[in-house]
């Protein structure tokens, strides 16, 4: 004897299993069942040694249809741009069909530096790629996203970078404070 999905092995068990009625409950069970987690947009923030490349991986929620890309720059914070950490700015793009990129900051060894410092990639002017009647492809901001919606981009977003000094131990820090 076949059983339902809760176990039960009744008349009303097994009418449901057939024909119309199987798929109706079916239909229903998926209706009621919890939504899958969204995943949403993703910049964690990062920590490294001095001297290392700290890379920030930004994920999107989703493979967009058409190019994305974000300005970033970053700024100081403790840490100083051209001292403990190599300042920059540029864009960082999405082409169409991918859902991470990396922007790498590149960390400087100072012997003086003995606590954990930080400074911040600061990502702004959200804008999407079209291709013109003519053909070709140009930025705009025009199509603003609603930042409401999980599953749409924010307009901007700040993460931190930690350059740990060698042999530094914070309380209650592991190997990725």
């Amino acid at each position: 004897m076949k059983h339902s999905i809760d176990g039960s092995t009744g008349l009303f068990a097994r009418r449901l299993r057939s024909g119309a009625a199987g798929i109706a409950a079916a239909l229903m069970m998926a209706a009621l069942a919890p939504p899958a987690a969204a995943q949403g947009f993703r910049a964690p923030n990062v920590a490294v040694n001095q001297g290392e490349t700290a890379v920030f991986t930004i994920t999107l929620p989703s493979r967009r249809s058409h190019a994305v890309r974000y300005a970033y720059r970053t700024l100081n914070n403790g840490a100083k741009a051209g001292i403990h950490y190599e300042g920059k700015s540029g864009h960082v793009v999405f082409p169409a069909g991918t859902r991470k990129a990396r922007v790498k900051v590149k960390t400087y060894r100072d012997r003086l530096f003995t606590n954990a410092t930080t400074f911040y990639l600061e990502l702004s002017g959200l804008e999407t790629q079209l291709v013109s009647l003519g053909g070709s492809p140009y930025w705009t901001h025009f199509f603003r996203v609603n930042t409401g919606d999980p599953m749409n981009l924010p307009p901007s977003k700040t993460v931190v970078g930690t350059i740990r000094a060698p042999n530094y131990q914070s309380q209650g820090c592991s190997a990725k404070c």
